[in-house]
């Protein structure tokens, strides 16, 4: 079987930042939203979902009167919520690119104590780059620190590439009402929608083994090309969950923020059937009930049997669907 090299960046993230260095950049503590910063891409965050977790002060609409600004979706959450939205400002005339990592910090006795030794990390060293004059919105999971959060003052600590390298502390309150609850049930309604970045192809199908699961950690599928054209394709693969109607992308238990796969891609020769696992090990507790699809992306190499060319081959999405009782 014909091996090429696929470049595919895998990124199930859920917000972390750069290099976070409590002396490099000195803000205002009291103030309720914070400056500074830039990034560019993404978000399909929904917004509007959870609100009735989130209780004072929306802050999105608020002005961002310097180069960079980066403002908490609210000034004061109900304790229990496992995610805050960050809507990042570039008001800068370069880029602006938010670190993948972060930690969090409560405030005691007068003192900002950091919740977490180390920072989560990311793997890129941005999330992205913001153009000037553009916004962002992120979303930074506090499922690690769920233990910890309760009613007081926090900030998620974290810098940013743009003027050089700086800090960004960005400041919000826990309430004491509502109850933690980091059941999987809870998680997922803060998983990003899905988003389908490839158009599907007519030919080029994923039949999963088994429509119906109860306990695994392997699925075992096939890929199907009934096209007279070379395909290839990749273990690189995104879990989704039908939630409320809605595909999201399944961000597993409270320590999962990601995975890496083999970059090796493989040759789907023409009218050919080949068999493939994916492994669902790296969701460590198992899965809720639920409608599930596996979501991978195929590159063709020809068109009538004519090479696109390196650099050229154009992506499409397939989709393998199962369900867990």
């Amino acid at each position: 079987m014909k091996k090429i090299f696929l470049v595919i960046i895998v990124m199930i993230s859920s917000i972390i930042l750069f290099g976070c260095k409590e002396d490099s950049y000195q803000y205002n503590d009291e103030s309720s939203n914070q400056l500074n910063g830039e990034a560019d891409e993404q978000s399909n965050v929904d917004t509007t979902e959870n609100k009735d977790e989130k209780v004072s002060e929306y802050n999105f609409d608020n002005e961002c009167g310097i180069f960079v600004c980066a403002f908490s979706e609210y000034s004061i959450y109900d304790q229990g919520v496992l995610a805050i939205d960050v809507m990042w400002i570039n008001n800068s005339s370069s880029d602006l690119g938010p670190g993948d990592d972060y930690t969090l910090q409560k405030k005691e006795t007068g003192t900002w104590r950091t919740l977490e030794d180390e920072t989560f990390k990311g793997s890129t060293g941005v999330i992205s780059f913001i153009e000037p004059g553009e916004s962002e919105i992120y979303r930074y999971s506090l499922f690690e620190y769920t233990d910890e959060i309760a009613e007081g003052e926090y900030r998620i600590l974290t810098d940013y590439l743009g003027m050089g390298s700086q800090d960004m502390k960005i400041p919000f309150s826990i309430n004491d009402q509502g109850e933690v609850d980091i059941s999987l049930d809870n998680q997922q309604k803060y998983w990003y929608t899905s988003e389908q970045r490839y158009d599907d192809i007519d030919g080029l199908t994923m039949e999963i083994e088994e429509e119906l699961y109860n306990e695994f950690t392997k699925i075992s599928a096939k890929l199907v090309n009934n096209i007279d054209d070379k395909f290839t394709y990749g273990l690189y693969f995104a879990l989704e969950k039908k939630v409320d109607g809605v595909w999201k992308t399944v961000v597993k238990d409270i320590n999962f923020e990601g995975a890496a796969f083999n970059l090796i891609g493989f040759t789907l020769l023409e009218i050919e059937t080949v068999e493939v696992t994916y492994n669902l090990g790296i969701y460590s507790y198992g899965l809720n009930a639920g409608e599930y699809r596996i979501a991978t992306t195929i590159l063709r190499e020809t068109l009538d049997g004519q090479d696109y060319g390196p650099g050229n081959y154009p992506q499409y999405q397939v989709y393998g669907y199962f369900e867990i009782r």
